[in-house]
């Protein structure tokens, strides 16, 4: 677990945790409130069978809020067996952890099978959304960009000739990032 205090604290969070960059990384965000059973079940059945194993074998990380609830939840589960840094990023208000302060009323669990977490500050749901970028963007390393665009647009490619061939969602083209 790793205590950030200002972005340009970010650098060393992934340096701590002994994380090799560059890499390519999913940011995953959102929640499940709301969203009906079968719904769920197919999102787990998606991230399970067709995002997790593009992220591994890719070799890149995945970052999400960290928290033991809906899409975060889901992945983490995912996740589990499966060798790939998983970072959470959480304002430290909004999460329990042991040995930690005091949170919010609404504060949630971490979710067990993230490999890093950084706690970044704030006390509402919604502070640690722009440190979740930025710590995405120091996994990616920006710098860096073309070169790893390549090894997205790999990923991309291999996730949507899974999806096709599997009849699972595929949209009619494969998307082009921006």
């Amino acid at each position: 677990m790793t205590h950030v205090e200002q972005v340009a604290a970010i650098p060393a969070a992934p340096d701590g945790a002994g994380m090799a960059r560059p890499m390519p990384v999913l940011v995953l965000v959102g929640g499940a409130k709301g969203v009906d059973e079968q719904a769920l079940e197919t999102l787990a059945a998606v991230l399970r069978d067709v995002v997790v194993p593009c992220v591994e074998r890719h070799g890149a990380a995945a970052v999400d809020g960290g928290t033991d609830s809906g899409v975060m939840r889901m992945l983490g589960r995912a996740r589990a067996g499966h060798e790939f840094p998983l970072v959470g990023v959480a304002a430290e208000k909004t999460v329990r952890v042991p040995g930690g302060g005091p949170v919010i009323d609404d504060a949630a669990d971490l979710e067990p099978h993230h490999t890093h977490l950084v706690l970044v500050p704030g006390d509402t749901w919604g502070d640690e959304s722009r440190w979740l970028a930025d710590v995405a963007d120091e996994l990616n390393a920006l710098e860096r960009f073309m070169a790893e665009r390549v090894k997205a647009e790999r990923l991309r490619s291999a996730c949507f000739r899974f999806l096709s061939r599997t009849g699972r969602y595929a949209p009619a083209t494969p998307p082009r990032p921006p």
